[in-house]
């Protein structure tokens, strides 16, 4: 990388956005309601849904994504490269690692307009080029798309594309996804777009973060207890509790 590259691409890294969930008032409704959790267990989103959300620990990230190697698309730290798989997508964070194909990056094809979608599904008709989830008229669907723009790392978590809809909608009826592999394909496009300088709102920054901690345990503090948790709860659970009794490790343990 040449000198001007390198500035720019390390100028914005100290910019970076973390990315966390949104709208606890749908969370919070969704606790209370049987048939959204249902509808989310159904799809096997409910163990990624409940996790709960991790304190921003921006130069943790940071530090991660100047270790990112865009050509062979895996972290280089100690001297040692590190690769992410799709089985640490499934350790981490508990999405099914078998079913149907997808896509997150880019236009999904076929399918409804947009316009057809907020016709079928909302109870308000707006201009916005996407979906207000929350105009969605069924909470069961409403969670779960506000769970895929999540998974699909977008910076406006409470508009979905046509694409991110149909997902949803898809998931809403009872299509088991993929996930794991598709959430790794966008995770590794984020990380090389965020290491070039062009990208500065990061979706998966707990993720991330949860990485480098589940199979780096040099980056663990001595001091810090990481209790092991139950055997089929998604690792992501550990990390987002020792970040919530540590607030201010993240930047310690770099």
């Amino acid at each position: 990388m040449d000198s001007n590259r390198c500035f720019i691409a390390c100028r914005l890294l100290t910019m970076l956005d973390w990315r966390e969930r949104e709208h606890e008032d749908v969370d919070l409704a969704v606790i209370n309601h049987q048939l959204s959790i249902d509808a989310l267990k159904a799809c096997s989103l409910y163990k990624y849904w409940a996790i709960p959300g991790m304190r921003a620990q921006v130069s943790f990230l940071e530090w991660l994504v100047e270790r990112w190697n865009v050509q062979d698309q895996c972290f280089y730290i100690g001297g040692h490269q590190l690769e992410m798989e799709p089985a640490d997508i499934y350790f981490i964070i508990g999405l099914p690692k078998r079913g149907e194909h997808l896509t997150l990056f880019g236009t999904r094809p076929g399918g409804q307009s947009v316009t057809s979608l907020r016709l079928e599904w909302c109870n308000t008709q707006t201009q916005e080029k996407g979906i207000d989830i929350k105009t969605i008229s069924r909470p069961e669907l409403r969670v779960i798309a506000f769970t895929v723009t999540r998974l699909c790392g977008v910076s406006a978590l409470h508009i979905a594309t046509g694409s991110q809809m149909r997902m949803a909608i898809d998931c809403y009826r009872g299509t088991i996804f993929n996930w794991c592999d598709a959430v790794l394909a966008n995770i590794k496009g984020q990380l090389t777009r965020a290491k070039n300088g062009q990208l500065k709102t990061f979706g998966y920054a707990a993720l991330v973060v949860s990485f480098g901690l589940q199979r780096v345990p040099m980056l663990i503090p001595q001091q810090l207890t990481v209790e092991v948790g139950l055997p089929r709860e998604p690792k992501l659970t550990r990390w987002v509790a020792v970040m919530a009794r540590h607030p201010d490790e993240g930047t310690e343990i770099v």
